[in-house]
């Protein structure tokens, strides 16, 4: 349970929420996101029963029952969601990596950024090739086009 807080408390640091607000009775829907995700990566990769998830953030287990299955229906469509779970995933994993070691909360926070940034660099070099994929495809139609006019 004290690996759940601790990865409870760095999660909240890492998303700029609050850590008595996620706790507390809020239910905006930054909010109840953000406990979904927690939950769904505890449960998940902790293999933390939903019982032990619901005290760590003040709830039952029923509802973590339920964030867990709104977390299957909000991930098929919205990219942020999938986005801020990765980011979650992440910190868990690095949290988990350190297990033992006495690491800070700012060192398991910057390795998770330096992750985060490497997966970012990866994405954008490949959204780059596609548009210029796409540019010699357009330039290959225009030519195309033109001889068959």
């Amino acid at each position: 349970m004290k690996e759940l807080i601790e990865f409870r408390k760095l999660f909240t640091t890492a998303f700029n929420i609050n850590d008595d607000d996620f706790t507390s009775e809020l239910r905006s829907r930054e909010m109840v996101d953000a406990r979904m995700i927690y939950s769904a990566i505890a449960y998940r990769y902790g293999g933390y029963s939903k019982t032990d998830i619901g005290k760590s953030v003040n709830r039952i287990h029923a509802t973590i029952i339920n964030l867990l299955n709104n977390y299957e229906n909000i991930s098929e469509y919205d990219e942020n969601f999938k986005e801020d779970y990765k980011k979650g995933l992440s910190i868990f994993k690095s949290l988990e990596k350190n297990k033992g070691k006495k690491s800070s909360i700012v060192d398991i926070l910057l390795e998770t950024n330096s992750i985060l940034r490497k997966k970012l660099t990866h994405s954008d070099n490949q959204r780059i090739r596609y548009e210029e994929k796409v540019k010699h495809l357009e330039s290959k139609l225009t030519n195309i086009s033109k001889q068959l006019i």
